[in-house]
């Protein structure tokens, strides 16, 4: 008899291991898909901080508003978007504002998350840039 107590109490055990094991999977699994997606969150956040600077860099080098606008759309035209990438566009740009010597400009891309949870199958980040204005004296 003791011997089926044994095979009886070695059995439950497996079962009980492939419960563990399931129910660990349905935890991790979950945790890296949203690391996933927070990983292309920092991914995006960067390159849309990259093309601010960029725009702003491309805008600081001319001596007027209309060439230096147009430079900064011209920089955000030579952007490489994938395909998880949604619209990018230039929002709020100064130039020389109250003579202060600087180009200022905000850029706004909205990306595709890769794994959606919930609702949140977009999201919009933003990144503002400032350059000094390399075309015209400094102001005093």
């Amino acid at each position: 008899m003791p011997i089926s107590r044994h095979f009886k109490s070695r059995k439950n055990r497996k079962g009980q291991s492939l419960i563990e094991t399931l129910t660990g999977f349905m935890i991790l699994i979950p945790i890296g898909l949203l690391s996933y997606d927070l990983t292309y969150i920092l991914i995006a956040t960067q390159n849309n901080e990259m093309l601010a600077d960029n725009a702003a860099r491309a805008a600081a080098s001319h001596s007027d508003p209309v060439t230096a606008q147009d430079s900064a759309q011209k920089a955000l035209g030579d952007f490489q978007q994938t395909s998880n990438y949604g619209t990018v566009a230039l929002n709020d740009f100064t130039y020389n504002d109250e003579n202060n010597g600087q180009v200022s400009l905000t850029m706004t891309m909205t990306i595709k998350i890769p794994v959606v949870f919930g609702p949140w199958s977009t999201m919009t980040v933003n990144a503002q840039s400032v350059q000094p204005i390399v075309g015209i004296p400094a102001p005093r």
